[in-house]
């Protein structure tokens, strides 16, 4: 786990345990779920992006439409999306969706996201708001 990636409010699991960054610190982090329990980064694990977490957090999935990508595609909020099967396999490209003369576009993102707290972190970035997770 890269440390630098982490934030309060990320969402990570320790073992099968889902737990959410309360405090950081220099190398440990806080949770509200553990109290005062401290984690070394090393301890953890991105959530890897389902179908099931993408409905969770408000995506939708949605046929190809866009005139330079014909993948099916996930979106909310203007954030596409885009899963991949060739290399990196298993991963989300994130874009913004756009109109222009007429077409339907993706300008696509120089990062690939294949966890939770990756795609809160561009969400954040992107629309300035925290991605909001139904239990």
């Amino acid at each position: 786990m890269d440390a630098t990636q982490l934030r309060i409010g990320s969402k990570l699991q320790i073992g099968s345990t889902e737990i959410t960054v309360s405090e950081l610190y220099t190398d440990e982090f806080k949770t509200p779920e553990e109290g005062t329990i401290t984690y070394s980064h090393r301890q953890l694990s991105g959530i890897p992006l389902t179908a099931e977490l993408l409905e969770r957090c408000g995506f939708e999935n949605c046929p190809p439409v866009f005139a330079n990508n014909s993948n099916p595609y996930w979106a909310k909020d203007g954030i596409v999306l885009t899963y991949s099967t060739a290399p990196p396999e298993n991963t989300y490209h994130p874009g913004i969706g756009f109109t222009h003369n007429g077409e339907y576009l993706v300008a696509n993102s120089k990062v690939w996201i294949t966890t939770l707290h990756e795609l809160q972190n561009f969400y954040k970035e992107n629309r300035g708001t925290e991605l909001t997770i139904k239990p």
